[in-house]
């Protein structure tokens, strides 16, 4: 099993986008209502420098994101199935493709 780990919102319920300038009220460039559309960090050491970061942008700009309203959500991601190619793509699909090479 793996984990991974997103930043949301706790009042606007929003996913981070990442980046180095995000803007801390949940709304803007940098945040999605769409999960599959935010910035997911791998290990625990990343997401980490990412927060550090930001943390550190606060304490020098007026208008620095207050990371106190971020909560992380942890990922457990495990893996059920294998699937091979022809079982996902439509045979027909798959032979036009093998025909063209």
């Amino acid at each position: 099993m793996e984990i991974h780990y997103r930043i949301r919102h706790k009042q606007t319920r929003r996913w981070s986008r990442g980046g180095s300038v995000v803007h801390g009220n949940g709304y803007g460039y940098n945040w999605t209502e769409d999960a599959s559309r935010a910035k997911t960090w791998n290990t625990l050491g990343k997401i980490r420098a990412h927060l550090t970061t930001n943390m550190n942008m606060a304490t020098r700009q007026a208008n620095a994101p207050d990371v106190a309203d971020w909560e992380i959500v942890e990922l457990k991601i495990s893996y059920h199935d294998v699937k091979q190619i022809h079982e996902i793509i439509d045979q027909k699909k798959l032979l036009d493709i093998l025909k063209n090479d």
